[in-house]
């Protein structure tokens, strides 16, 4: 892993480079979602600020440029994870591992 990542709790004004990391990560697979899987999954800024208000939103920071994010929330004592990506080049870093950690 990046020696050099911050990762912390996104706020709104992270709400664009939340959704940016969303896209970078799952444009390669666009063709494989219905249009609707896709809009569920690459969400828009406004909903990214929802998910930030109803439980936690993270963001990765590599030289603090955002890489990766995840999302989730707590229902009946459980944690749920709404969303999770790591652009294409921080993949097999073990990003995706430490943001499971972090939530």
């Amino acid at each position: 892993m990046p020696t050099d990542i911050v990762i912390r709790k996104a706020t709104e004004q992270n709400a664009k480079d939340v959704t940016i990391v969303l896209s970078l990560a799952f444009d390669e697979f666009k063709e494989k979602y219905t249009k609707e899987a896709y809009d569920a999954t690459v969400i828009t800024p406004d909903q990214a600020v929802e998910r930030m208000n109803s439980g936690i939103v993270l963001i990765a920071l590599v030289n603090n440029i955002p890489v990766a994010t995840i999302s989730g929330y707590i229902s009946d004592a459980v944690l749920k994870i709404q969303g999770m990506a790591v652009i294409p080049d921080q993949r097999a870093k073990g990003l995706g591992l430490t943001l499971l950690q972090e939530i």
